[in-house]
């Protein structure tokens, strides 16, 4: 970067004055959602045949939701009528008993997820259709009635859907629309067979019939059903069972999505179901054909430093436009576009600081590449700035908010993997790189350290690096899986802890 540039702009305010601490939350920053309307992401899942959102945690994905779920039945949502269903408070406890035994761990609650997305569905059909004051089929008012004795009204979404037993479902159901000879139930009574069927299968019978009630009445209506906040719940005391429910869901999207694609090119879906699941999750799941999925139908909300960067810096313009308004009398200057190899080190006094990068690429280099970190750091910079130094940021204020920084990264990975890792496993593993005390260091030197056989030592050391808290070099430069999901580990060669632990870690640079 050749020779580093200062500029203390003597403005009439402090910079605090107009950029404020930022919500680490992406969905509650209007600069954000109002970013993701240039990309990609949006036109793929109204437009186009993706119909699975991933990303890790920060990434943007509950960001993407609430826009979408804002733009109900408009145009920037595609017209699609807008079904939100988060999963926050949702009774997993009941919708664990709509399980086949029949079946496999990966599809064994798949039947119930088809009977919770066309209730929903129908639900939602019924209630357009009476709001345009529309007659109801003779069995859209089977169904309507169906609805209000079992949920109390016609309205249906996570909160309510799963609070009744199987049983009691089953049993009205099957009555209520004649649908037991679909299962065999007529034909089992006039022969004196006493063989019992399962709840289950009759709730499947109940969606059967939903859904061709579905494929009957919708019509030129459009529905685009949001999952939010799969993972929540996700725990390792019960992992099988939520990788099981979880699978089970992916498994009856693809078939919802599979059976309403579009005829034509650049039509869009009559209904699409789009779950919203982080990264981590999925890669854990199992499910048949789980790698063709993740290449055909999923969108992975992915940051480089490039995309990062003009994020940011769009708030910062934002802001900034605002302030200027609003105070002709105390404008406020940042440095010219020319004045370091990015835009958002223009708050900052100096161009480039240790290993002659700029700001804002050192900000990056300790990061995970998600808005969340970047905003972290930032606030971080803001708490500790002093206004008798400047007007904008200084490079000590940047390296004086790297332990506060770098203290709250391992708490937002607390959070995100211990459902993955136990709480305790995952303390212990940090505890062991904080042992070995280099931030580069060997598959020996991490067997010295934790005690372990060669088999759990590159165990843990794979999961450490599956979530990119570990990297390897390739080429000159470290590389992670955030960055590249295809990088494969290879124990013969070095370890190296993400910039962003190195603080709370207590790490040296270099390795023994």
């Amino acid at each position: 970067m050749g020779k580093v540039k200062t500029n203390n702009i003597d403005n009439p305010v402090d910079i605090t004055k107009w950029l404020p601490k930022f919500s680490i939350a992406a969905e509650s920053d209007n600069n954000l959602m109002d970013y993701f309307l240039k990309t990609n992401y949006l036109n793929s899942i109204l437009y186009e045949k993706e119909w699975l959102v991933i990303g890790r945690k920060g990434s943007g994905k509950t960001a993407i939701f609430k826009y979408l779920v804002s733009q109900n039945q408009k145009k920037a949502a595609n017209y699609y009528s807008v079904i939100p269903l988060t999963f926050e408070s949702y009774p997993w406890k009941i919708h664990k008993k709509y399980i086949d035994n029949k079946l496999p761990n990966k599809t064994a609650y798949k039947k119930s997820w088809k009977y919770l997305l066309y209730t929903v569905l129908l639900s939602n059909i019924i209630q357009q259709k009476v709001s345009r004051h529309e007659t109801l089929s003779n069995e859209l008012k089977k169904v309507r009635k169906f609805f209000n004795c079992v949920y109390s009204n016609s309205i249906i979404g996570t909160k309510n859907v799963m609070l009744r037993n199987m049983e009691s479902i089953s049993s009205l159901g099957i009555s209520l629309f004649g649908i037991g000879a679909s299962i065999g139930m007529d034909t089992k009574s006039q022969e004196g067979i006493n063989e019992k069927v399962d709840d289950i299968d009759k709730i499947d019978a109940i969606s059967s019939f939903f859904e061709e009630q579905v494929n009957q009445e919708i019509g030129k209506d459009k529905y685009l059903i949001l999952l939010d906040e799969l993972d929540e719940v996700w725990s390792t005391s019960e992992r099988d069972t939520y990788r099981g429910l979880l699978s089970g869901l992916i498994a009856e999207c693809s078939e919802i999505n599979n059976s309403h694609v579009s005829k034509g090119v650049g039509d869009s879906n009559s209904i699409k179901v789009c779950p919203f699941l982080r990264t981590e999750i999925y890669e854990d799941l199992d499910f048949n054909d789980k790698n063709k999925t993740r290449e055909d139908s999923s969108i992975e909300i992915k940051w480089s430093a490039d995309t990062l960067d003009a994020m940011f810096f769009s708030r910062v313009q934002a802001l900034l436009r605002e302030w200027n308004k609003n105070n002709p009398a105390q404008k406020f200057e940042i440095q010219g576009d020319s004045f370091a190899s990015d835009s958002s080190s223009r708050i900052f006094n100096q161009s480039s600081v240790r290993h002659q990068i700029s700001p804002f690429k050192h900000i990056l280099r300790m990061s995970f590449y998600r808005p969340r970190d970047v905003i972290i750091y930032m606030n971080k910079i803001r708490k500790v700035h002093k206004k008798e130094e400047g007007s904008l940021y200084t490079s000590s204020e940047l390296r004086t908010a790297e332990q506060s920084y770098s203290n709250s990264i391992y708490n937002e990975l607390s959070d995100e993997f211990e459902a993955l890792e136990s709480d305790k496993r995952f303390e212990e593993l940090l505890t062991v790189l904080s042992k070995i005390h280099r931030q580069t260091f060997s598959l020996s030197d991490f067997k010295n350290v934790y005690k372990r056989d060669d088999q759990e030592c590159k165990k843990r050391i794979e999961f450490l690096f599956n979530i990119s808290i570990l990297g390897q070099r390739i080429g000159r430069n470290w590389s992670y899986r955030f960055d590249d999901p295809e990088l494969i580990i290879d124990f013969s060669k070095p370890f190296y802890v993400n910039p962003a632990l190195k603080n709370y870690l207590h790490l040296i640079e270099g390795a023994k």
